[in-house]
C-alpha cells in the first residue's frame, strides 16, 4: 500500500477567546467563524482548525470535556457548527477539529454511568481508589 502525503495550508482559528472570529459577544464562537469563511477562503489555506468547543467546566482549561456531543453554549450550538462545517464545504476548505479523547469532565454523563456501574456502560472507564499517600493506583 502506498500512502500519498499531501502538503496543506493550514489556517488556526481559534473559537474561544479571539472576538477576532466574534459574533458581537465579545469571544470567539462558531458564528463570527462562519461570518469570516469568505475572507479566509481568499487567504489560499486548504483547511481551517478549530480547537476544542465542547462544553467544559474549565477546571482544566476547556481540556475536561463534558460532553462530546455538544457544543459550549458560549461557542454557539450543534446548528451552528453544521453551518460552519456546510460554509466550508461550500468554500472547498476543510475543517479540522481538536478532539480531545484523552480527557474527560467529572461531570460527563459517561463518566458517571460507569463509576454507578450503569450495565450498558460499567467497562467505558477503569477506575481504582488512590493509595493510602493519595497518589495514583497502578
Amino acid at each position: 500500500m502506498h500512502l500519498e502525503v499531501m502538503p496543506m495550508r493550514v489556517l488556526g482559528s481559534p473559537v474561544t477567546g479571539r472576538a477576532a472570529f466574534s459574533a458581537d459577544n465579545g469571544i470567539g464562537d462558531l458564528p463570527g467563524v462562519h461570518g469570516k469563511f469568505e475572507h479566509v477562503a481568499r487567504m489560499t489555506v486548504d483547511a481551517v482548525s478549530l480547537p476544542s468547543f465542547f462544553p467544559s467546566p474549565f477546571a482544566h482549561g476547556g481540556y475536561d470535556i463534558g460532553d462530546c456531543m455538544d457544543v459550549n453554549s458560549r461557542c454557539g450550538t450543534l446548528t451552528n457548527l453544521d453551518a460552519v462545517v456546510e460554509k466550508a464545504q461550500d468554500l472547498d476548505l476543510l475543517v479540522m477539529i481538536n478532539q480531545i479523547f484523552n480527557h474527560i469532565s467529572v461531570e460527563a454523563l459517561w463518566l458517571k454511568l460507569s463509576v454507578a456501574g450503569h450495565p450498558d456502560c460499567d467497562d467505558y472507564y477503569v477506575c481504582a481508589d488512590p493509595k493510602p499517600d493519595d497518589t495514583a493506583s497502578t
